[in-house]
């Protein structure tokens, strides 16, 4: 994440087609933390913006691990239905707001639930749902059905088939291998493997570099086919997170020396 949120920094000053333009010391403070910028902007009274566009998704799964971590350790809830009972709270509550049905403590829950990323938490339920089925075989493909309806259900508009769709197609994506052998060997191929391993750094760094740099091919070389502008830059930012995975776990083990072991009798560096 490091790396990747300072090449985005360096190359804000030199790529000024970027969606996010030039960024400031004070926007690595999301990047760091995985804290919402908008939170911290209210607490420190400064501005502070996200480096990048697609951050949006790691500050919701922070929020998540948080809810877990309370419904975990503190209500001692580890089916984590506290965290289902809140998906499909909110669930409902947006059902009613499709509905023009006006209630003011309603909509004051609601917001909460969407700030706190509830609307997405349907996902990661299904990861756990998959993974308990995956574990044990005990879990009722009927639950794993019922997930996908309805992660497909409140990623929507209530109404847009297309992101129905859509939503429906990646949910299959993932749970299909569950259940067929052939589909889990093609979902292991190499190439597939490769880019699974790049995944994470390719996703933080692809959006902003790849259509910066279009735009500023597209100046250069205006009469070219649409679809060419981009290519050259999707291998660039390929090559650049293949780097990034390879080289920072490296980073984190040089780092990891100069940190004590204990701080006051605490662990600081887990023990292998």
């Amino acid at each position: 994440m490091l790396m990747a949120a300072i090449l985005i920094y360096i190359t804000s000053f030199f790529i000024p087609e970027k969606l996010f333009g030039n960024a400031s010391l004070i926007d690595f403070l999301p990047s760091i933390t995985f804290i919402d910028p908008e939170l911290i902007s209210s607490i420190t009274g400064l501005e502070v913006r996200s480096l990048d566009g697609v951050f949006w998704s790691l500050y919701v799964e922070v929020k998540f691990y948080f809810v877990v971590a309370i419904s975990f350790f503190v209500l001692k809830d580890i089916n984590l239905n506290t965290v289902f009972g809140l998906y499909i709270i909110r669930l409902f509550l947006s059902v009613g707001e499709h509905l023009h049905i006006e209630n003011a403590v309603a909509a004051e829950v609601l917001s909460f639930l969407n700030y706190a990323g509830v609307r997405y938490y349907g996902w990661f339920l299904l990861g756990v749902y998959a993974y308990k089925f995956e574990l044990n075989k005990t879990l009722p493909k009927g639950l794993v059905l019922f997930g996908l309806a309805v992660v497909a259900t409140s990623t929507t508009s209530f109404g847009n088939v297309q992101i129905t769709a859509l939503a429906s197609l990646v949910a299959s994506i993932f749970l299909l291998p569950l259940f067929f052998v052939g589909l889990r060997r093609f979902l292991t191929s190499k190439t597939l493997l490769f880019f699974g391993f790049i995944s994470y750094p390719l996703y933080l760094i692809h959006q902003n570099l790849v259509t910066g740099l279009a735009i500023m091919f597209h100046g250069f070389a205006p009469g070219l086919p649409p679809y060419l502008y981009p290519v050259p830059f999707l291998i660039l930012v390929i090559f650049l997170a293949l780097s990034i995975a390879k080289i920072e776990p490296f980073l984190k083990n040089v780092f990891r020396g100069w940190v004590p072991r204990q701080f006051y009798g605490f662990d600081l560096i887990k023990r292998k």
